[in-house]
């Protein structure tokens, strides 16, 4: 009997064309710079490993790293992260510092599974860092550059990266990057198989990438280069399939440079260097400093020297040059059919280009360059230096003899290689020293660079938080000798006098800066990001000089001048949210209830969860005599933000409110036991809590709890309010129940 012969699967038509082609296909002139690309395998284990464990090894430091500047407004502070339902508006609002939805997410989960113990945000991010270094590894070996594991080692451990990983604010870099590692390898997919759910993966990518950080719409470009350099050219098709990444990726872009200017505040003083000079003198001299930054990492700093074009020299078109040349030189390699060199320069580029200068982007106040710009510019940076080192290591191989395109002995390679990882793992664990505190982040950076303004203002602020007047003075007024930082110190410093007993001194500080500030037109928008703090960010708009200097008038007890200082700030920009609340709480004080409605209101219908706003505005309804209103209000707020303060003064509404058909002591003693199993010390709703039992009848349970608020207060050294409790307290026991004056 013949056996019958063995039947062979037909492979599918589109695949074994594109094999077919490739395979007739001659060998690209540039092979003996590049390896061979390496099919969609997984990387070998013990390598990984090494790259794991080295990653963890360097930044073992942060492990008693602390919060620092900036994760107060992402973190620490945001009422949307700590917020059980804070989740659907850090989706469905712009009251983030900036909208990276998904970067917040990460933050709101780990919220509620450490709290705020900076380990866990700080782990999170080095285990980011060194899966991003492990997708690197595998996207090198897949596109066939030299050295791939090297090039990922390097990325995993180079000081330049440190930033981006010990900050907890750039969990945006770390978490973007995983996902722009993704969308290319699994464009690669497509490019090898033509499969859809490869293409989908990748678009999906960049779209979750650009919820992470919109740097990732750099996506884009570095697939197109990618793609040129793997297919030797580019055909309509590819053009086709790589247009909803383009689209995408500027529509990313485009948005998050509008929230820059209208929202974070990146216009004005600090942003008018002209275009020329910009796009002239600056992005060419951006690039070279990066791309200088990863071949010599030192030194590491947290704010480099703010650059200017005034003085005009000939040396400063230096680096323009400089690009011109490389760019001439890879050009002319590509025209002789050396495609690499290109190809990753133009990923270069196009990674840097968000942080160019040619962009508004805030931190261009303090320095037009900065280590977390280039996370993902690195990658390709130490992928052009990894591809330099091979082909003249292979020069130097045929000039001493050895066959055209031979590698430089293995033994000789792996000896350098060895020893530049070794460094740059040293130079990071020292460089995460500096995250400790604060306070030792700003003083590390004061002495690798005395210009740096805000390190001055953010160092005096922390001293004088310490008390230690004297130094945090001579700070602010060295700021001031700094155009870009005179207002902030000025209202620092201001501040600082009055604090001390310096009153005219101080006010007149604020003042002068207030009437320098006063003729600025007022900018676009309006801002509700809890960033806008002195130790955070600059004074950014028209108004804040008049905003401290009112504030300097509220700690003085000098109510009238507030007000008038709050009402110019309003004038600048009446839609400002800031502005509004502290004139409201003015008015408050100076039993002006009535008017004061008016601004809370128009701060809750444009941010309802904004706290201080809401507290004020049912306090003002409720000095006012609007308890219906003031009810409806608490009740509305407490639905948008589990706030305390507003839950206390909801359950003194229902329990005291003067007119009997509002209360209902009931409901008032529920909403107050709710909020005490949340936070069994809160003494004011303890009080709160007594004043709806005595509603209930239940005045001698009222009295007691009233009696252990009193003491409890009169421990903290609140004399005052223990007599207000005392008063109630003594109420209770003869069967009255709290009422709220029917004026309010």
């Amino acid at each position: 009997m013949r056996r019958r012969p063995p039947v062979h699967p037909t492979p599918r038509r589109a695949a074994s064309a594109d094999a077919a082609r490739r395979a007739s296909s001659p060998p690209p002139p540039d092979a003996h710079l590049v390896r061979r690309a390496q099919p969609a395998a997984a990387v070998p284990l013990l390598g990984a490993a090494a790259i794991v464990l080295a990653t963890l090894v360097a930044y073992a430091p942060l492990h008693r790293a602390g919060f620092i500047w900036d994760d107060d407004a992402y973190l620490t502070e945001n009422h949307l992260v700590q917020r059980t339902d804070g989740l659907a508006r850090i989706w469905f609002t712009t009251e983030t510092p900036q909208y990276y939805p998904l970067t917040f997410t990460t933050f709101w989960l780990e919220h509620k599974l450490w709290g705020l113990n900076p380990l866990g945000y700080h782990s999170v991010n080095v285990l980011l860092h060194a899966i991003n270094a492990l997708l690197l590894w595998r996207v090198a070996r897949r596109v066939g550059l030299p050295a791939p594991w090297f090039i990922a080692a390097a990325f995993a451990l180079h000081p330049a990266n440190v930033e981006s990983v010990a900050w907890i604010t750039e969990r945006k870099n770390t978490l973007s990057g995983l996902f722009f590692f993704l969308g290319i390898d699994c464009y690669l997919s497509y490019l090898a198989l033509r499969r859809a759910r490869s293409y989908l993966a990748a678009l999906g990518s960049l779209l979750v990438g650009l919820l992470s950080k919109t740097t990732t719409s750099m996506l884009a470009p570095i697939l197109l280069f990618v793609t040129w350099y793997r297919q030797q050219g580019l055909r309509r098709r590819d053009l086709l399939a790589l247009a909803p990444f383009f689209a995408l990726g500027a529509a990313g872009g485009l948005w998050t440079a509008y929230l820059e200017r209208v929202k974070v505040g990146a216009v004005g003083a600090g942003f008018e260097e002209p275009l020329w000079a910009r796009a002239v003198l600056f992005a060419p001299r951006a690039f070279c400093f990066y791309a200088g930054k990863i071949a010599w990492p030192h030194p590491i700093q947290f704010v480099y020297g703010r650059w200017s074009h005034e003085p005009l020299q000939a040396a400063m078109f230096i680096p323009l040059l400089i690009v011109l040349l490389i760019v001439t030189a890879a050009l002319l390699a590509a025209r002789r059919g050396v495609r690499a060199p290109l190809a990753i320069l133009g990923c270069c580029a196009a990674l840097v280009f968000p942080a160019s200068t040619l962009l508004s982007v805030y931190a261009f106040r303090y320095s037009f360059v900065a280590d977390h710009f280039q996370y993902l510019a690195s990658a390709a940076f130490v992928a052009l230096f990894a591809l330099l080192a091979h082909w003249a290591g292979g020069q130097v191989v045929r000039l001493a003899g050895g066959p055209a395109g031979a590698q430089a002995p293995r033994y000789v390679a792996c000896s350098l290689g060895g020893a530049a990882l070794l460094a740059c793992g040293l130079l990071t664990a020292r460089a995460t020293l500096k995250y400790e505190s604060a306070q030792t982040l700003w003083e590390t950076t004061l002495r690798q660079n005395d210009n740096a303004w805000i390190a001055m203002v953010n160092l005096g602020n922390i001293y004088t938080r310490q008390e230690r007047f004297d130094d945090a003075e001579k700070l602010y007024r060295r700021a001031q000798a700094y155009p870009l930082g005179r207002e902030l110190a000025s209202a620092c410093l201001g501040r600082l006098l009055v604090h001390k007993g310096e009153f005219a001194a101080g006010t007149e500080i604020i003042s002068r800066a207030a009437a320098e500030r006063g003729g600025v037109p007022a900018l676009p928008g309006a801002s509700t990001a809890p960033a806008m703090q002195p130790t955070t960010r600059a004074l950014a708009r028209p108004g804040d000089a008049f905003l401290r200097l009112g504030q300097t008038h509220v700690q003085a007890g000098k109510t009238a001048e507030a007000i008038r200082a709050f009402e110019t700030a309003l004038r600048t920009d009446p839609g400002q949210p800031r502005y509004r609340v502290a004139l409201g709480t003015a008015l408050l004080d100076a039993r002006r209830a009535a008017e004061a409605v008016e601004h809370f209101k128009f701060v809750c219908d444009v941010s309802p969860a904004d706290v201080a706003a809401l507290n004020g505005y049912v306090r003002s309804l409720t000095e006012s005599g609007q308890f219906s209103a003031a009810i409806g209000a608490a009740r509305a707020g407490l639905a948008a933000v589990d706030d305390a303060a507003l839950r206390t003064r909801l359950v003194f509404l229902l329990a005291a409110a003067p007119e009997d058909g509002l209360r209902d002591g009931a409901q008032a003693a529920r909403l107050a036991r709710e909020g005490l199993q949340r936070q069994p010390g809160n003494l004011a709703l303890l009080d709160a809590l007594a004043a709806a039992l005595a509603e209930t009848g239940s005045f001698s349970e009222a009295a007691e709890l009233a009696d252990r608020a009193a003491e409890a207060l009169q421990a903290g050294g609140a004399a005052g309010a223990a007599n207000e409790v005392r008063a109630r307290a003594a109420r209770y026991r003869t069967g009255e129940a709290h009422r709220l004056p029917a004026g309010g």
